[in-house]
């Protein structure tokens, strides 16, 4: 599932009121926990992030003192949002209760989180009745602690898949335009480079570890600098490649104005890139682009750069596709791969 897919699905659950808990599986570094706070802060709800790598069950069900000879009571720790604690009272009538991490907690701590599961309660508190539950976790690959099968069954489980193209869609409202035209040549040349956590990788590359970079670049003396710090050699080899075919392209009103089209599949995928990047900016030339980018009857470049117009720009394209013959022709060849965002 993608994560716009995955991120409606949970939406709807919350208006809905559907309260089944949901366990989202998918790679290191993909937008797990970054679903669950946009959809919190999107719908106005209470987050309670917890990451149950570092907990013990004391930790969630509070810690024992006596009250009578022959009774203990637990002293609530304000973590967890009980219907009867104070800690978690707020004018935000929904409460995200997210177990991050939950395959990394101690087994202890996962049994513990078995009783929330299945009874919404821990010992003889009950959670609010505005709580909604979701946790997240890594591949079995990755696994510290193997998850319990009866905890691991009370869960509705979807597997996030890496969204590369939705990926690129949200660096492009942060990268400039040389940076990001960089990220769409790697999506095209090996993917591996965009994404890749397996034990053999030195230093594990993910949309998360890409998004910090383009924070630390102003760090370094040149972007050079920090690709070789932060990534490595060979992802400056492939730099230096991009910036010889990067530095061949003309402007962006040169190729607009003179339908400029390159025999080099690299070059037109990264001036395609180019453009699009131009349209965040300016997207009054979105219909200037689409006209543009169909007459390329290379429908791998085409097709891909009419996807991220239509994601980007729907309600504009919605428009456009009525008065543009040839786009709508090209909207009902390609359907199937892009139907799911019109």
């Amino acid at each position: 599932m993608k994560v716009e897919r995955l991120k409606n699905v949970l939406k709807n659950m919350l208006l809905k009121n559907v309260k089944v808990p949901i366990l989202v599986t998918g790679e290191p570094g993909i937008g797990k926990s970054y679903i669950i706070k946009e959809l919190a802060t999107e719908l106005s709800c209470e987050l309670v992030d917890i990451r149950l790598a570092y907990f013990l069950p004391d930790d969630l069900k509070g810690y024992p003192f006596k009250v009578e000879q022959q009774k203990v009571e637990f002293l609530d720790a304000g973590i967890l949002p009980f219907a009867s604690s104070s800690s978690h009272s707020s004018s935000k009538n929904k409460i995200i209760l997210f177990f991050d991490e939950i395959n990394q907690a101690p087994t202890a701590t996962q049994l513990a989180v078995f009783q929330i599961i299945h009874d919404r309660c821990l010992l003889n508190k009950k959670l609010s009745p505005d709580v909604f539950i979701i946790a997240a976790c890594n591949p079995a690959m990755n696994f510290i602690n193997e998850m319990p099968p009866a905890l691991k069954s009370r869960f509705l489980i979807f597997n996030l898949e890496a969204d590369y193209e939705g990926f690129l869609s949200y660096i492009s409202q942060k990268a400039d335009q040389e940076i990001y035209s960089f990220l769409t040549y790697l999506h095209k040349e090996d993917k591996s480079m965009l994404l890749n956590n397996s034990e053999e990788q030195e230093k594990p590359i993910n949309f998360r570890v890409w998004d910090n970079f383009l924070s630390i670049i102003p760090c370094f003396s040149t972007t050079e600098d920090a690709l070789l710090h932060v990534f490595g050699e060979k992802m400056l080899n492939v730099w230096n490649i991009f910036k010889k075919l990067y530095s061949k392209l003309p402007t962006v009103e040169e190729i607009l104005d003179k339908n400029l089209f390159f025999d080099d599949v690299n070059l037109q995928y990264i001036a395609n890139s180019i453009l699009f990047k131009h349209l965040i900016v300016n997207n009054s030339d979105v219909e200037r682009f689409i006209a543009y980018i169909i007459q390329d009857k290379r429908d791998e470049l085409a097709v891909v750069f009419v996807f991220n117009v239509i994601k980007q720009f729907k309600h504009i394209v919605y428009n456009i596709k009525y008065k543009n013959t040839n786009l709508l022709d090209f909207i009902l060849t390609h359907y199937n791969f892009i139907k799911e965002i019109l």
